[in-house]
């Protein structure tokens, strides 16, 4: 694993944990009774990178409808080391070259820098615009169907890195 990588995913494990008693405002806002459908850890030789949560109205979750993943991480990262990683995701999910670089400097703008227990949200809205959340505040909404589509199925899609950590989101086993 590259340390590209180990960043990406340490950005991703350090989102907070909720319970459905702690369902986030800021989810409920965009999701209405949103409640979570699956969640799991991701490791790296046994240390957590990040914890990951994916919440969908009811929890049920559908690609074409609203969902949210959220991303508690366990390590500090650089905002451009995240980009970079997702860069690096994208290129493994085979998106072209042109679309990579026309959504990395998106992928910039919206993370933030990372420190142990900061999360990071990813909320597909009802128009597949995408909007993203740092510690439950707005960072970046992205009106591009094909983008969110693409960023999220570095997590929920049949070609991600991490097979067992989607099964384990989307709850199926």
């Amino acid at each position: 694993m590259t340390l590209h990588r180990l960043l990406f995913i340490t950005m991703l494990a350090i989102l907070p944990i909720h319970t459905q008693a702690e369902n986030p405002d800021y989810i409920q806002a965009e999701i209405p009774h949103a409640q979570i459908v699956g969640q799991g850890d991701l490791r790296w030789f046994g240390i957590k990178v990040y914890s990951a949560q994916l919440w969908a109205e009811n929890g049920q979750y559908q690609l074409d409808k609203p969902h949210a993943l959220v991303l508690t991480y366990g390590h500090d990262f650089s905002a451009k080391n995240l980009a970079k990683e997702g860069v690096n995701q994208l290129r493994k999910q085979g998106i072209e070259e042109n679309k990579i670089k026309e959504w990395q400097p998106l992928m910039e703008q919206a993370f933030t820098d990372v420190k142990a227990g900061d999360t990071l949200t990813a909320i597909q809205l009802p128009n597949q615009a995408i909007r993203f959340y740092s510690n439950n505040k707005v960072t970046s909404t992205i009106d591009d169907a094909d983008f969110t589509r693409s960023f999220l199925d570095i997590w929920l899609g049949p070609k991600t890195t991490e097979p067992k950590l989607r099964l384990k989101l989307i709850n199926s086993h």
